[in-house]
């Protein structure tokens, strides 16, 4: 089993529990008020500066690297990251492997005044929705976890409805033709 499979094995399990602890039309209804007060394509609009952009990531731990940062204030050091110049902050959210959460974005989000991305395995509409409501204002989608169609609906979700942004990941030319 590779780390991604197992990573999104995980994370299954972890979507289906907060499924049940949070309905899914309640979640939507948290994402829809979220939404109504930031601003639209945030991070879009940001790194279309006429600059070098660089997308700052604050990470606790990873598979491969062990602990980074275990009890980091995440406020500290986004505002660090949003003085050296960062266009936005990129946020793990995933909790088994790297340690993060949403609430870790929603200290970000109101420790700076930048776009913020989450950064976890998506593969759910529910898991979209969860972003919005917390207040990313993009998500990130890994081809290489993603059909077709789940990539699509998801893109169409966030970007259409919700008006945050998808970072899409590619790892090869054919997951960049998808």
């Amino acid at each position: 089993m590779s780390v991604l499979t197992e990573i999104l094995a995980r994370k299954r399990e972890r979507v289906n529990a907060a499924k049940k602890a949070i309905p899914l039309n309640k979640v939507r209804e948290q994402a829809v008020e979220t939404r109504k007060i930031f601003e639209r394509h945030r991070l879009l609009s940001a790194l279309q500066r006429d600059q070098v952009n660089v997308i700052a990531e604050f990470k606790r731990r990873s598979p491969s690297k062990g602990i980074i940062r275990a009890n980091a204030d995440v406020g500290s050091i986004v505002r660090g990251y949003a003085s050296g110049g960062a266009a936005a902050i990129s946020v793990l959210t995933e909790a088994d492997y790297f340690d993060g959460s949403l609430d870790d974005l929603r200290s970000a989000k109101a420790a700076v005044d930048l776009p913020v991305l989450r950064k976890d395995f998506i593969f759910d509409e529910y898991q979209v929705l969860e972003a919005a409501a917390a207040g990313a204002d993009a998500i990130l989608l890994i081809v290489a976890a993603l059909d077709d169609r789940s990539l699509l609906r998801l893109r169409q979700l966030a970007e259409q409805e919700l008006e945050i942004d998808a970072l899409v990941e590619v790892h090869d030319i054919a997951e960049m033709m998808r």
